[in-house]
């Protein structure tokens, strides 16, 4: 990324215009896969549009097909679910254009794909079977979709399966069929990755799947609140089912202790932009000092990152507290990685603005 990043005069935005437009095109699509990599997903979504403009205006059909395809990966992935469908719509109009087979068949599982995740089964099944009988005609020895193309194929066909087993699931009268520590304990981790690279269509399964597991109303809301901003309903019958399930369910459940804890540890204002009701007691803070930075952090009831507040979109909010003799000045500041409570993010490690909050102050803050 270093390397790449020499040829841009603004970085992974505008390339140098020493070079010429193909070059350009090229160090785009570079800087978009190297973002991307890095899990710096919203930052590689300008230069990958950009490589995608830059590849139309050459007509190079085939390229184009292949950086629309990205692109459509990772809108999807940022929970884009219109903005997928339509570049993958693209992708496929330029893969005819080259006349290409293998692009022509591999881009037509990335729309089936999508129109999958919006919950469109039977158009994603018609798709589908296009693209085997395409892969037939082109490689009459392996007939059937396989790697990446036959996965999302299996996934479509398996969804039937998937949601027969988690009504099962759901109908135990304890919800639960032997130990499921590991469990939380990788989706503690997922829900980690997910959260730091915003990849709200993981983030929504997370949530779901944990709602399920454990019985939780909280992340059973905070599942739909996803999955209905970002019309990803691929997930749709075994949400209702979920929810049929919880009218059954415990009313208090560790994600709303987890609330209970955000709404004691925040200030009034900041739960207020982050759409929470404010608790009625004065709300604490629990700042740290470390590289000259001072830091507000939460814990969640995992220990782990109260770190998936809703978008911020009001002015930063300041929490006034005494530290050594002076006063420190808390700023709220969307976007940055929120550090444990106690300690400070020694990383300055950042993400998406509203996926992550972290209060912060004093000399070196961000």
């Amino acid at each position: 990324m270093g390397a790449v990043a020499c040829f841009f005069d603004e970085p992974c935005q505008r390339v140098s215009t020493a070079l010429s437009e193909p070059d350009r095109a090229w160090l785009l699509n570079q800087a978009a896969f190297h973002l991307r990599a890095l899990g710096r997903l919203s930052e590689a979504v300008g230069p990958m549009r950009a490589g995608l403009d830059g590849a139309v205006r050459l007509q190079d059909w085939k390229n184009a097909a292949v950086v629309a395809s990205n692109l459509s990966e990772l809108d999807l992935t940022l929970g884009l679910v219109s903005d997928a469908l339509a570049d993958a719509g693209r992708s496929v109009e330029y893969a005819d254009r080259s006349g290409d087979a293998f692009q022509r068949l591999s881009k037509r599982t990335t729309l089936t794909d999508t129109l999958h995740q919006q919950g469109e089964r039977e158009a994603a099944l018609a798709r589908f079977r296009e693209a085997e009988t395409m892969q037939a005609e082109f490689q009459p020895q392996y007939p059937l979709l396989y790697s990446l193309w036959g996965f999302r194929y299996c996934g479509l066909l398996l969804a039937g399966p998937e949601r027969a087993a988690w009504r099962v699931w759901l109908a135990r009268p304890d919800g639960r069929s032997g130990s499921v520590g590991p469990t939380r304990a990788d989706l503690d981790e997922a829900r980690s990755i997910a959260s730091r690279g915003g990849m709200v269509l993981f983030m929504a399964d997370c949530h779901l799947h944990r709602a399920r597991l454990w019985r939780d109303r909280a992340e059973l809301a905070r599942a739909r609140a996803l999955i209905e901003h970002c019309g990803d309903w691929r997930r749709r019958e075994e949400l209702e089912d979920a929810e049929r399930a919880a009218q059954t369910w415990p009313a208090l459940e560790p994600s709303d202790r987890m609330e209970a804890r955000l709404k004691s540890h925040l200030p009034s204002r900041t739960l207020v932009g982050a759409g929470l009701k404010p608790a009625p007691t004065t709300p604490r803070a629990c700042a740290s000092h470390r590289g000259g930075t001072h830091r507000l952090g939460v814990l969640d009831y995992n220990g782990g990152l109260a770190n998936q507040l809703p978008e911020h979109r009001h002015a930063p909010s300041r929490l006034q507290s005494e530290r050594g003799g002076r006063q420190v000045d808390h700023r709220l500041q969307p976007g940055r990685h929120q550090c444990r409570a106690g300690s400070a993010d020694p990383a300055g490690r950042s993400g998406p603005a509203g996926q992550r909050v972290a209060l912060s102050a004093g000399p070196g803050a961000g």
